[in-house]
């Protein structure tokens, strides 16, 4: 218990600093920078993301920029700080963490989705080049991936799919999900067996690749950001998720749902 309070104390203030006014010391930023960042700051103190972004996107310093707005995408997908920690440091969390990152970003809505699909694109621009920046990198980044796999998984509490479709980007989740609140094993395949149909509804085919594709990410990128209960729990997601038969893959993703 003592080694989980420690290593939630460390990603708490690693977190903590990362979202701060002032923390980035190292970039050399123009006066006018100092403006944009406090008028964000304010915006995101009221939750006005559209607001926020608008001023970190006019920062002159590109490194001091990015990083702004990789943690701002971050937070407008519906993920605040209390949740991560939480989340990510729990005990016996595991191959449930995309399922608890979902639920903690419920309700699920498109502006959400659209700050979790734009998050690798700002995060991926950070700069490595100390360890201290690769170690924020790395943290961010995978934050970022697992974002985009969690808010698809959210979609399933509003929208499923009935039928497979080949594509790779377009979800065609066209059906009202349950609308409980929750994310529970029939809102991801609704028999168990990972094959739709009508009256068989579960996450789209689309939505699969994309998780597929930003676990297999995080994976890659999580080994430098220096918090080992995130490497812990990517660790522990299901081997054969990653497989190329998608209604397969649809039942893996069962063990990323948190239990009733």
């Amino acid at each position: 218990m003592q080694r989980n309070t420690l290593r939630a104390s460390f990603l708490f203030v690693a977190l903590l600093s990362l979202s701060a006014c002032n923390v980035f010391h190292s970039f050399a930023s123009p006066g006018n920078d100092e403006a944009y960042i406090e008028e964000a700051r304010a915006c995101l103190h009221s939750q006005n993301y559209a607001c926020a972004v608008e001023n970190y996107s006019k920062v002159t310093n590109e490194a001091l920029k990015n990083e702004k707005l990789c943690i701002v995408s971050i937070a407008r997908s519906g993920i605040n700080l209390t949740a991560l920690v939480s989340i990510i440091t729990g005990q016996n969390v595991g191959a449930e963490l995309p399922g608890q990152l979902a639920e903690a970003m419920l309700p699920f809505t498109e502006e959400k989705l659209a700050a979790a699909s734009e998050s690798p694109t700002y995060c991926n621009a950070l700069p490595t080049a100390t360890a201290e920046e690769a170690q924020t990198a790395g943290l961010l980044q995978s934050l970022a991936y697992l974002s985009q796999c969690a808010i698809r998984l959210a979609r399933t509490d509003t929208l499923v799919s009935v039928s497979a479709n080949a594509s790779q980007t377009d979800c065609n989740s066209t059906t009202a999900g349950n609308g409980d609140g929750r994310i529970t094993d029939s809102d991801i395949s609704f028999d168990g067996t990972g094959v739709l149909g009508p009256g068989v509804p579960g996450i789209c085919d689309a939505d699969i690749f994309i998780c597929q594709q930003a676990i297999a990410n995080a994976g890659s990128l999580a080994g430098s950001s220096g918090s080992a209960d995130l490497i812990e729990n990517i660790n522990a997601l299901p081997a054969a998720f990653q497989g190329p038969i998608i209604s397969a893959a649809r039942a893996e993703m069962l063990a990323m749902i948190p239990a009733d």
